[in-house]
């Protein structure tokens, strides 16, 4: 075989600069990954083209293992080009029609559509000239955490086919990483590599993310409203709090609704941060949620409801009881929660054990339930919890409440073993260490507290624990690997704040949207406080028709 540096490589055509315009807009709001990542990509692979003889199968396993070790470094370097390329004119159209005839007639880009279409016979002449298959190659940022695998692990190259675009998608083929909403993956490149990376990471649009995201928890019609301190202090609530409804608080639901004014939303925590991590992958079918709804109008209600937001629901519908509602009581833009669970109390193990809804487990990667859940049917988060750390996936909770961290310890503690991410807000984790006797120093201090509960035994140490608590208007608490790391939330002005109901649901939906799609720790975070955010300045855990996280 020639070297391929010398193969005659394709001219890219002079119409393919035609969307200029909407390539500029789209860089300066901050979208650069599209371009960056190809025109690395492309360099790395022109320089080690340019190097290897011999067969095909041999420098494609060279190509893999030298762009594994250094793409970082050229994305890094090729992206503060173009940052400065604009920050250093004046007439931004003009430097960004620069910018992209740069790119784009290049040898280095040329070569993408070249040596790889030519000499790999992809079945798409044209597949892998676009950056929604390249956009993102990184070493596996599990690998340390996983088990030895064989000497040689087989590592594939993705290339897939979108058939669904937006609308609103650009026509140049070079910017299309965003604007993709599903796809078809037809074909794998195969080579062995002497060291373990991930598979050529993408953006959800290149992820299949049909069921990746499974939550199970209490489903409750929340009844929110904005009350008075009376009120609160007539039942006994504390603002900023969680309490399972006691006989005392049964005349509370009826008393909201004749004393003031209602609104009813579909929720439950778990329900809560699926439908957030639905609206912010955008992608119909990419979660799933089970849980236990009474045969009645409210029951119809959150099917509907739920099923609009793109959810693949599984519910268990209990002919005798009455679907669950939660009083949302808001007084100064906080609130405190009164759950009388009813029919969401009903859930059996037996129904995640029907094929139908086993295969939904199955089928998904990651796995999220919220605390309150441990009240309710703590077999069936065994069953998820045990079949996540056996199939090497990845499993979620949340502390939810400090009278679950108080009263139901003992079954907390069976399944903490079994958490790859904790999820907590700063009362939770400072009841947490109180009820498991940690020494005053640690007690009060919330990053201490992370620490410690990411260290804690595991089940099983294909994954490290990751823990990460909330602060409201502090900054983010997140333990991995021993340190620990802050990150700023988004600040709110007083006068658009609506309420806080749903904020910490919604910041674990945001997280695990950009989790599912194995972007960093520190995407992830930044993807919860812009939800958290947009949902503070709404009532309940409402959010708009489409997200604006970039």
């Amino acid at each position: 075989m020639s070297r391929t540096s010398k193969r005659q490589r394709p001219t890219l055509k002079e119409k393919e600069l035609k969307d200029v315009p909407a390539f500029v807009e789209a860089s300066l709001d901050g979208r650069l990954e599209e371009l960056t990542i190809v025109w690395a990509l492309a360099s790395s692979m022109l320089n080690e083209l340019r190097d290897f003889g011999g067969d095909r199968d041999h420098g494609v396993e060279m190509l893999g293992l030298e762009m594994a070790i250094r793409l970082e470094a050229d994305i890094n370097g090729v992206a503060a080009k173009i940052v400065e390329d604009f920050k250093h004119s004046e007439e931004f159209p003009a430097t960004g029609e620069k910018a992209v005839k740069r790119f784009k007639t290049s040898e280095e880009l040329s070569i993408v559509g070249g040596w790889w279409d030519g000499d790999l016979k992809s079945t798409d002449r044209r597949l892998l000239n676009a950056p929604h298959v390249l956009s993102r190659f990184s070493r596996d940022p599990l690998a340390a955490s996983r088990p030895p695998l064989p000497t040689h692990p087989p590592t594939h190259y993705f290339c897939a086919r979108t058939h669904t675009p937006r609308s609103h998608s650009y026509n140049s083929p070079y910017l299309y990483t965003h604007q993709i909403c599903s796809f078809t993956c037809y074909t794998y490149v195969s080579s062995a590599l002497p060291i373990r990376f991930s598979t050529l990471q993408s953006s959800v649009a290149t992820m299949d993310c049909d069921g990746i995201l499974l939550g199970m928890g209490n489903p409750l019609l929340d009844i929110s409203s904005v009350v008075d301190q009376d009120f609160l202090d007539k039942y006994d609530l504390k603002l900023n709090n969680a309490i399972l409804a006691e006989e005392k608080h049964l005349p509370l639901y009826e008393e909201m609704a004749s004393k003031y004014s209602v609104e009813y939303i579909a929720g439950g925590a778990t329900q809560n941060s699926i439908r957030v991590a639905q609206w912010m992958l955008q992608v119909p079918g990419a979660t799933s949620y089970m849980g236990c709804i009474g045969k009645d109008k409210f029951g119809e209600e959150m099917k509907k409801n739920s099923k609009l937001a793109g959810v693949n629901v599984h519910y268990y519908e209990d002919e005798a009881a009455a679907t669950g509602t939660c009083g949302v009581c808001v007084l100064g833009g906080e609130r405190s929660l009164v759950a009388n669970l009813s029919a969401a109390n009903c859930y059996k193990s037996e129904h995640l054990k029907r094929p139908e809804n086993w295969a939904l487990v199955e089928k998904a990667k990651y796995y999220y339930i919220a605390g309150f859940f441990l009240t309710v049917s703590p077999e069936s988060i065994l069953l998820v919890a045990e079949h996540a750390a056996a199939n090497n996936k990845v499993f979620m909770m949340n502390l939810s409440a400090p009278f679950i961290c108080e009263f139901f310890k003992d079954v907390q503690e069976k399944v903490l073993p079994y958490m790859d991410f904790v999820f907590g807000n700063e009362t939770e984790a400072r009841t947490f260490s109180k009820v498991h006797g940690w020494e005053v120093m640690v007690t009060e201090n919330v990053e201490e507290i992370a620490l410690k509960i990411s260290q804690l035994p595991k089940a099983s140490g294909t994954h490290k624990r990751i823990t990460v608590i909330t602060q409201g208007a502090d900054p983010v608490v997140v333990a991995d690997d021993g340190k620990v790391k802050l990150f700023p939330v988004i600040l709110l002005p007083k006068e658009k704040l609506v309420d806080t109901n749903g904020a910490g649901d919604a910041f674990v939906g945001g997280f695990l949207s950009q989790l599912v799609q194995e972007k960093p720790i520190e995407d992830c975070v930044r993807a919860g406080c812009y939800a958290a955010n947009v949902i503070i300045q709404r009532s309940g855990c409402s959010f708009p028709e489409k997200p604006d996280f970039h």
